[in-house]
Order: C-alpha cells, then structure tokens, then sequence
C-alpha cells in the first residue's frame, strides 16, 4: 500500500521536503531521491509510530544536510514552520562534517556509533529506519558501497545492542536491519565460494598456490558452507573432487594433514572406478555419489573433531 500522509501538517511537510529535495537523484536508482529515499523512511518509521512530529522529523531527516547551503538558517526555518521539537530532531539526525574531520580522522563508523549511542530515542527511531531503508536497497548499488556499508551498519548494530537501553520500537527496526543483513552476508559467502571454486578447478594449486593461504581460505568456505541452514551442496562436491583428483600428492593443501587425511578417509569408502572416472562424470552423476547426507556427515565429523 502506498505511503499518504496521515494529518494535515504531515501533508505540509511532505510537499515541503519534496520540494527542497527536487532535483536530487537517488544514487544508483536514477529516481527522484524524496520518492525513492525520504517518503519511504517516513513510511516505515509510520509502521512504529503515529506521532506527527516524529513522521514529520523523518520527511525533513535529509533537508539540513542536503538542501541547504547554511544548516542554521534551514534549522530556523523548519522551527518556524513545523516547531522546535522537529527541528531540533531533524538537527540531531544531521552529520557535521566538522566534527566528522577533526574529532574522527574521518572514521565514519566511529562517528556514527557516538552518535547514535547519544541521540535522543525519537531520533535514534528515525536513524534506524533511515538504515533500514538503505539497506533495503542495497542490492541496487554497487558491491564495493554494498560491502562498505554493509560492515559499517554491522559495526553499528553491534555497538548500539552492547551498549545503549534501546526501547521496543528501536529493537523491532534493528532486528528488520539484522533480517536484512543476513541476506546480504549469504550472497558474501556464495561469491567466496564461487571465486575459490574457480581457482581450484583452474589452477594446478600444489604447484602455484602458497599452501598456508589457500588453507585458511579452503577452511572458511567449508566453514561458511556447513555454517548457512541451506548448504550449497554442488560447491562443497567441487572441493571434494579436488581433494579426489589430488589424492595421492603428499601436499597438504589446508596445512593441516588431519584434515586432508579425514577427508581422503572418507573418500576412500567410495568405489575406486567411480572415484577414478569422477571428473568425467556429469552434474548430477557427482551428485549421486556425493549425497546430501553424506557431506553433512562429513561435515559433522571435522567440526566435532575441531578440524573445521
């Protein structure tokens, strides 16, 4: 359902950020910002709360910051026309880059976890649905902002759960942000597994591949694998027939010849001709000898023996 504006002095707020932000783009998007960014945070700031002045607060949450050449004169008049508990909210939702620069060293993720640790609760509801927003359409922007943003909103949920009292609306918008990330942090691991599984299948890694760093980074794609509720059972396979077609080299490639020898223990209760022909075989051919229950007992048996 679209977001309407719920009372009359939401209405002069709405035509009045949608106004001063005419002309500004959302990044990534090509759309107008104020569609694509501001009505929507004060859409989901609306699903947690009818008051007024905080719905009017998240339609003006951008306006000091970006649509005003000095910040007081636009503090000014958002206090005349909307009063000072919105302007003072808006104000307390507005970075000083200043501040930013020299009490930071530019640390943003510093800045904005004392920030948000220090604001106000009315405002701290609107910050977070301003990140839940972003984050929201993170999917839209490119994966080096994607991932920046990603570890920075991370490092602020982290801080802001170990060390502010936060309040049932504020825990609500931090557990859709949390959902949120969780999305983001799936599609991390499955590029980790498709950028490794591409250098194992076109490499001869025994011979080029400093052994100790492709352990560590084998070790984490099974971890990350055996970690996710819906394993990617074809990209474990992959590493197994790697392990398969290597068998007999004395190269340990996890730098941990435990592991190496567990697996290779495993494997030897498969049938030599299938385990001989395996590269050759098709897709769903592997999959019939590597079955889901299989790795996952495998699986199971390097975490239990910290191997994993």
């Amino acid at each position: 359902m679209a977001n309407r504006p719920i009372s009359k002095r939401e209405k002069i707020a709405w035509d009045f950020a949608k106004k001063l932000h005419t002309g500004q783009i959302r990044k990534f998007l090509g759309t107008p910002y104020f569609d694509a960014h501001v009505q929507k945070v004060n859409g989901i700031v609306k699903q947690y709360t009818t008051d007024i002045d905080i719905l009017i607060a998240a339609l003006l949450h951008d306006t000091l910051e970006d649509c005003y050449e000095d910040a007081d004169v636009g503090y000014l008049e958002l206090k005349e026309m909307f009063g000072e508990r919105v302007a003072d909210l808006v104000k307390e939702l507005t970075s000083d880059n200043n501040d930013l620069q020299n009490g930071y060293d530019n640390n943003k993720t510093d800045y904005l976890i004392d920030k948000m640790l220090n604001m106000t609760d009315d405002a701290l509801i609107i910050k977070l649905s301003d990140r839940l927003q972003n984050i929201s359409d993170a999917f839209t922007a490119s994966e080096n902002f994607r991932n920046k943003y990603f570890l920075e909103t991370d490092e602020i949920i982290k801080n802001l759960e170990a060390n502010r009292t936060l309040n049932k609306i504020q825990i609500l918008i931090l557990e859709d942000i949390k959902y949120k990330l969780s999305n983001i942090k799936s599609i991390f691991y499955e590029k980790k597994v498709y950028k490794w599984i591409d250098f194992i299948t076109e490499y001869d890694l025994t011979a080029t591949i400093n052994e100790n760093s492709l352990a560590d980074n084998i070790k984490k794609v099974f971890s990350d694998l055996g970690n996710k509720e819906s394993m990617d059972f074809g990209r474990v396979r992959k590493i197994i027939q790697y392990l398969v077609q290597s068998r007999d080299s004395e190269v340990s490639l996890f730098g941990n010849k435990e592991l190496v020898t567990t697996i290779r223990k495993y494997l030897n209760q498969i049938p030599k001709d299938k385990i001989d022909s395996l590269s050759k075989k098709s897709g769903e051919e592997i999959q019939n000898i590597f079955s889901h229950d299989a790795i996952k007992t495998l699986m199971k048996y390097l975490k239990d023996n910290n191997l994993l």
